[in-house]
């Protein structure tokens, strides 16, 4: 899954590794992927659908369109950091191939109008966490 969500460039804002497209409703996540789980943070200002996918808990945001429908826009994925994942700079030089080695712990791109972030635990340079966001004008 990791791989996947790496080297997608998310055309027409697809996400393979998830099957899951940014702008799709809240409804139909739940119609592919079952029951969500219990949400825990209940007093989160954005609505949210949370699941365990591949060892990686994964939040479907969702806000209301300009037709006052739901639909995803945002999505963030938290690694566990007891396993180890990808390492800043390996992700760097696939992502920022022309960049030199720097201290930051996080690294953005942007491809077809979506966004992504990626963070890394300071001490031992993990990804601990992803945002994928749909940029609308």
């Amino acid at each position: 899954m990791l791989q996947e969500l790496i080297l997608d460039k998310f055309a027409d804002g697809y996400i393979k590794a998830l099957d899951v497209t940014l702008g799709e409703s809240p409804a139909s996540i739940v119609e592919k992927k079952g029951r969500q789980m219990p949400q825990k943070e209940a007093d989160r200002p954005f609505p949210f659908l949370s699941y365990i996918e591949n060892g990686v808990e994964v939040k479907y945001y969702y806000q209301l369109n300009q037709s006052n429908e739901p639909v995803i826009d945002t999505i963030e994925l938290i690694f566990p950091q007891k396993k180890e994942w990808i390492k800043y700079r390996q992700l760097q030089k696939i992502w920022q191939p022309d960049e030199p080695e720097d201290l930051e712990f996080y690294i953005e791109r942007m491809d077809n109008g979506i966004y992504s972030f990626a963070e890394f635990d300071k001490k031992n340079h993990q990804l601990k966490r992803m945002l994928i966001k749909k940029f609308t004008e």
